[in-house]
C-alpha cells in the first residue's frame, strides 16, 4: 500500500537556527511558531541535517524570521543514554524557504491505525476519538534503490462529527487518510515537569481501503472544528489515550512529547 506524509509550516522562527553534534553527524534544528487565530500559538519543531542548510540560507534563519517549512512528520518513541524510553515528534524539511510571511500548518496523512478508536467526551460534553497513525515512506538510498524509512507513528485527535465518524467505521489496521494540522500543547507531567505534546488534529477523514460503503462516506459530515481548532476545555491528558505496538513503545507512556532533546537519536 502506498501511504502518504506531507505537513506545510508558514510562521516565524523562535530563535536562531541551532546546531547539534550527533551520531549521525551535525544536525540542525528550530521551531515555528504559527498562529492562524491571533488567539493562540502552535510551536512547531523541525529538524534536519546540517548538509541541508546552504550556506546562502543560514544567515537568513534567524529569531523573528518568516518561513515556510514543507516536508513530513517523524513521530516515534527510542531509548536513552540511561536506557529510558523517550518519545520524539519533529517536521523533516523537504524544502525550505526564508522571507515567506504567512500563518499556517496543513498536513495530509494516510496510513493505518494502530487499535480501536475510541470515543470519548470531554467535561463539557464535546465528542473526541484519539488515536495512532502509522505512515510508512519510501526513499532512494546512496545507490540510488527504493527503500522503506522507519514508520512514524502520529498521534490524532478527531473532533465531533470527524471523530464519531472515524468510530463508527474505523478499526485497527483499518487504512485512512487525514487532512488536518499539527496542535501542541503545553502540560505538566506527573512530576511536575513541564512538557509540549503534538497532535494531528483532524480536518476531514475518508477510506483508505477498498471495498467500503458508499453510504458510510456520507456519514463523514464536514463539521467545523470546535473553537475555531482550538483544543477545548476537559481535552483528556496525553499518556492515556496512546496504544501503539510494543515493540516500538516498549511501556512508555507519553509518545508525542519531547522531553529531551539532547540526546534524540539522529
Amino acid at each position: 500500500m502506498a501511504y502518504m506524509n506531507f505537513i506545510a509550516v508558514c510562521g516565524h522562527m523562535t530563535a536562531d537556527l541551532q546546531t547539534q553534534q550527533t551520531q549521525r553527524g551535525d544536525m540542525c534544528y528550530f521551531t515555528v511558531a504559527v498562529n492562524p487565530s491571533k488567539k493562540e500559538v502552535d510551536f512547531i519543531p523541525v529538524r534536519v541535517n546540517a548538509g541541508f542548510i546552504s550556506d546562502k540560507l543560514r544567515p537568513l534563519l534567524v529569531k523573528g524570521a518568516a518561513v515556510l517549512v514543507a516536508g513530513h512528520i517523524e513521530s516515534g518513541s527510542y531509548k536513552n543514554n540511561d536506557g529510558a524510553t523517550r518519545s520524539y515528534f519533529y517536521v523533516a524539511p523537504d524544502s525550505i524557504q526564508a522571507n515567506v510571511s504567512g500563518n499556517f500548518n496543513y498536513g495530509i496523512l494516510f496510513g493505518n491505525l494502530t487499535a480501536d478508536p475510541e470515543l470519548r467526551h470531554t467535561t463539557t460534553g464535546v465528542s473526541v476519538v484519539s488515536f495512532d497513525v502509522a505512515s510508512n515512506r519510501r526513499y532512494k538510498d546512496s545507490n540510488g534503490e527504493w527503500k522503506d524509512a522507519t514508520p512514524s507513528f502520529i498521534h490524532v485527535n478527531a473532533w465531533e462529527a470527524r471523530g464519531e465518524f472515524i468510530s463508527n467505521y474505523f478499526k485497527k489496521g483499518s487504512g485512512i487518510l487525514l487532512s488536518g494540522s499539527i496542535r501542541s500543547r503545553q502540560f505538566e507531567d506527573k512530576n511536575g515537569n513541564k512538557r509540549t505534546a503534538y497532535d494531528f488534529v483532524v480536518n476531514s477523514a475518508s477510506f483508505a481501503d477498498s471495498g467500503k460503503r458508499d453510504d458510510a462516506n456520507q456519514n463523514a459530515a464536514p463539521a467545523q472544528q470546535p473553537n475555531n481548532g482550538y483544543v477545548p476545555q476537559g481535552q483528556p491528558q496525553p499518556g492515556t489515550q496512546y496504544n501503539v505496538p510494543d515493540a516500538y513503545i516498549n511501556g512508555n507512556d507519553d509518545f508525542a512529547v519531547i522531553d529531551d532533546e539532547e540526546d534524540l537519536p539522529f
